[in-house]
């Protein structure tokens, strides 16, 4: 936790200072493997958190929701988590944080049956994210960029799906709904997936 809260405290410093010329550089060193520390040191399991806490948190900088997606000027990013309280844990150092010209707002719940009327980003665990697609709810909620690890997501209209490859981990994007949802995702974001479905 100590080494995550020191990449945090970096990732604070890098919003404020990163040029444009150097900004596909750092996301790329956060991205694809600056997290994976020694796993003599680290379980696999909590390293996979921190990753998937790292890549909500850095995802959440590099998408732009439109207007309408917010109440007011003043409302919040949400960014919700359902059924992985472990990787909540590791967010909790980013609530409250500014994200742009917003505040960052966390919130965890067990089910998909308890969400809010609006998530901006929501991550769900395998089995929620099942109950997600079962229920159709990819459709009912709208502006929500929606990521999970789950093997079919993006077949089933999900966003962004989380990879742990071999040594390290990636992403695939669906492009296609995320403009479909209203959702504008950074060039520099695309360059650094795996896949983007056009």
């Amino acid at each position: 936790m100590k080494i995550f809260k020191s990449l945090f405290q970096q990732s604070k410093v890098k919003q404020l200072k990163t040029k444009p010329s150097t900004l596909k550089i750092w996301i790329s060193g956060v991205l694809t493997g600056a997290v994976l520390f020694n796993s003599a040191a680290y379980a696999d399991r909590e390293i996979d958190d921190q990753v998937k806490a790292m890549f909500l948190y850095n995802f959440s900088n590099f998408v732009d929701w439109p207007a309408e997606a917010f109440k007011n000027a003043d409302s919040q990013l949400t960014l919700c988590i359902v059924g992985d309280p472990i990787v909540m844990d590791y967010l909790r150092v980013f609530d409250e944080t500014p994200i742009r010209d917003r505040i960052l707002s966390l919130g965890y719940y067990e089910t998909i049956q308890t969400l809010p009327e609006q998530c901006h980003v929501l991550y769900l665990s395998a089995d929620a994210s099942t109950s997600f697609q079962a229920a159709g709810l990819s459709n009912k909620y709208g502006f929500v960029l929606s990521v999970s690890r789950e093997e079919k997501f993006m077949e089933g209209g999900g966003i962004v799906r989380i990879v742990r490859t071999s040594d390290q981990a990636e992403f695939d994007i669906n492009l296609a709904e995320a403009m479909e949802k209203g959702l504008f995702i950074s060039s520099d974001l695309l360059s650094l997936a795996r896949f983007v479905k056009r």
